[in-house]
């Protein structure tokens, strides 16, 4: 009876995602059309080119979490205009394909969700018109700079919302806010990656900074501002966030060492040969033997990295169970995540507090 239960509350949570992403696709994909054509009136062709790779990315959404979350909060809250809530979702996962454009170009990364990164895109488009000067650096800079307007344009998204002036305020302020924490978490993962030092704590740091911040502190808060939320929900949802984001993240980094590059969305050699530190490699680094501490430590960084030495530190990584450690920390965040949901919400807002459980269980198990 109970596997018959977690089963329909698993389906009911699959359906209500679907439902959310439906929407928030179809938003996107009329808005990135409506950009790439008003970009290239404005500023011409060039602009035009660089817009319709970023909004490539755009459309790219997987499952849409972030903008997902943002509507729920937002409906939670008590918020009724539904064109709101649709733009809020809006703004969140243009944040969040910003937020990737530059993150590949910092990770050397040439996949993403299984297809070229922008500055791959925009290197190719350089390539292929034989432009003069560097392919690379090209590909590189206009990223940036299309992943740096995509963030303005979001934030200009936020001053229009149809939403009391105070409210829309409050709202820029938290968005903000808490993207400076995730710059700061991305500032520390640099640091991590050569300082060869680094321990737990700081990879924690980056856990919650980074990821917890932009994936569910950001979107909660947001929606949940625009409703009309006061502090204290503000709160809560800070403490749910900071759980929920850090068994994401603890997962994504096994999926990026141990899935497929069908799995992850990008080549499962990236994190070792950009030498990212996680909970998995500073594990193993402290608990392997001396030989094999040796090896890793050289593996993690070299950008030429071969097949060989890839499965040999994954398997230096499994003997010095920094997997079941991993999976392990990953499920106690889950928990207290769950915990949260149950202590704060379940009784005043059961269908969202449901798709909250599911969500952070989805999420731990998930293989993509």
């Amino acid at each position: 009876m109970k596997k018959t239960v977690e089963h329909d509350v698993a389906q009911v949570f699959k359906t209500t995602l679907g439902d959310y992403k439906k929407v928030i696709d179809q938003d996107i994909e009329t808005f990135s059309r409506n950009l790439v054509a008003q970009t290239g009136e404005q500023f011409g062709q060039h602009s035009a080119e660089s817009m319709k790779v970023f909004c490539d990315v755009l459309s790219r959404g997987g499952k849409r979490i972030r903008g997902a979350l943002t509507m729920l909060a937002y409906r939670m809250y008590g918020g009724k205009n539904d064109t709101v809530a649709v733009e809020a979702a809006r703004v969140m996962e243009l944040i969040q394909a910003y937020l990737l454009v530059v993150d590949d170009v910092y990770d050397r990364s040439r996949m993403r969700r299984g297809a070229p990164s922008a500055h791959v895109m925009l290197e190719d488009l350089h390539a292929s018109n034989h432009w003069k000067d560097d392919s690379y650096h090209f590909g590189e800079s206009l990223a940036i700079n299309t992943g740096f307007i995509g963030s303005h344009l979001s934030m200009s998204m936020v001053a229009d919302l149809d939403v009391e002036p105070a409210i829309a305020l409050k709202a820029l302020k938290i968005l903000n806010t808490n993207l400076q924490v995730t710059g700061e978490g991305q500032a520390n993962d640099i640091f991590n990656e050569v300082t060869q030092t680094t321990s737990k704590t700081q990879v924690d740091n980056v856990l919650v900074w980074k990821t917890a911040y932009y994936t569910f502190v950001n979107p909660l808060q947001f929606g949940a501002t625009l409703a009309g939320a006061d502090d204290d929900e503000l709160d809560k949802l800070r403490e749910f966030s900071l759980a929920a984001g850090r068994a994401f993240q603890i997962t994504d980094d096994i999926l990026g060492t141990f899935g497929s590059e069908f799995e992850s969305g990008k080549s499962p050699l990236d994190d070792i040969r950009e030498g990212k530190r996680t909970l998995i490699t500073v594990h193993a680094l402290k608990n392997a033997d001396k030989e094999d501490t040796y090896f890793l430590e050289r593996m993690l960084g070299k950008h030429d990295l071969t097949q060989s030495e890839f499965t040999k530190a994954k398997e230096i990584i499994f003997k010095a169970g920094s997997l079941d450690y991993a999976n392990n920390e990953a499920q106690r965040s889950c928990d207290d995540a769950v915990l949260c949901v149950d202590r704060y919400w379940q009784h005043d807002y059961p269908e969202q507090s449901e798709f909250m459980k599911s969500l952070v269980r989805y999420l731990l198990g998930r293989k993509s």
